[in-house]
């Protein structure tokens, strides 16, 4: 009997140690909490003064720049107005003009033949080409910050055609494999004529 006691009374102690340990934990969590809140105030309150509505954008907010419109488009400067009679006047000219973002020196007659096959054209169509980085002639110069605007010349080419080179056969095979894997691949290219490259006058620009 006194046996059956004793360990009631230490299972009893056991209960109370586990309790005691759960309340501390509690406690502790409370407190952790308590004091989180009072530093998210703090901090909310002293927002407002270190941080205004102006010099913080919304979250939604795109920080992009617009594209150029018409109106904002840079002004002709006083050298360009001053030498592009003389670079017009010249007997020849070439171009360096942009396709998709590759440089090509043409002059006006030359055939280009494009390393891809441009989608959405077909033989006969002329194109307009507006990125140009650079016009000269032999004694003049003109050159685009990146491209130079297209008021001033018109580029055009005319759709030739599409070429095609002769089928390629490569065998391919992996290491200890006895299988052998042949790929064929045939390119095609868009072939281009430069149809007509004029500088224009000061008169046929449009007021910037």
């Amino acid at each position: 009997m006194f046996a059956h006691n004793l360990g009631r009374s230490k299972l009893y102690v056991r209960l109370g140690l586990w309790k005691y340990s759960l309340n501390s934990v509690a406690t502790e969590c409370n407190r952790n909490l308590n004091l989180r809140a009072l530093h998210n105030q703090s901090s909310t309150s002293s927002t407002p003064e270190l941080l205004s509505s102006s010099s913080v954008p919304p979250f939604n907010q795109k920080n992009k720049n617009p594209p150029l419109q018409h109106s904002e488009r840079p002004k002709v400067s006083e050298s360009v107005k001053q030498l592009l009679p003389l670079l017009a006047i010249q007997p020849s000219h070439y171009i360096i003009i942009h396709i998709h973002a590759k440089p090509y020196l043409v002059m006006a007659g030359d055939i280009v033949r494009l390393p891809f096959k441009m989608p959405g054209v077909v033989p006969g169509d002329i194109l307009r080409l507006n990125r140009a980085a650079c016009i000269g002639s032999r004694d003049y110069t003109l050159k685009g910050t990146p491209y130079i605007d297209e008021q001033l010349y018109e580029c055009r080419a005319t759709v030739m055609g599409t070429e095609s080179e002769p089928m390629r056969f490569k065998k391919k095979t992996k290491r200890r494999c006895r299988k052998v894997k042949t790929v064929k691949s045939k390119h095609r290219f868009t072939i281009l004529r430069i149809a007509e490259l004029k500088i224009k006058s000061l008169e046929d620009v449009k007021p910037l």
